[in-house]
């Protein structure tokens, strides 16, 4: 009967792991908030919007994280291209600092760096991306705030 029970747990453990490995998880170190306008498709029509239209919740605050739940990427990355282009503003304006391409299937994650200003946005996990400044040489305190 304990064998069993430690199967149960393990089993369910096994499962979380599995479903937060699919959430994207995004960490501004910077001082500054940012956005993204995601492109995506319904019904093969083509749909871009700001995630500040989300309000609030739609903005990644400075020297903080955002988890993306894989719902949602789900919801919105179908089988035609799923990206997002990230800004360094409140409302998706001024040049975009990168451009993700998101594999829901995969779980993975591409960044092409667009190299402005400032900011540079790294992929640190097949779905975590961090934004920085380049003047922070100290990428190992970086992600282990981003994980920790």
């Amino acid at each position: 009967m304990t064998l069993r029970r430690y199967h149960i747990v393990a089993l369910i453990f096994f499962s979380f792991s599995i479903n937060a490995y699919a959430d994207l998880v995004a960490s501004n170190d910077t001082d500054v908030d940012g956005t993204a306008k995601a492109f995506y498709y319904i019904q093969n029509k083509p749909y871009e919007k700001c995630s500040s239209a989300a309000g609030e919740i739609g903005i990644i605050k400075n020297h903080d994280k955002m988890v993306i739940l894989q719902k949602y990427i789900d919801m919105y990355c179908t089988k035609k291209a799923c990206d997002a282009q990230v800004y360094m503003t409140r409302d998706c304006s001024g040049p975009p600092v990168a451009t993700l391409s998101i594999d829901a299937k995969k779980n993975e994650i591409e960044v092409r760096d667009n190299h402005v200003g400032k900011y540079r946005v790294k992929k640190t996990g097949n779905m975590a991306v961090l934004i920085h400044s380049k003047q922070d040489n100290n990428i190992t305190g970086f992600i282990k705030k981003l994980f920790g």
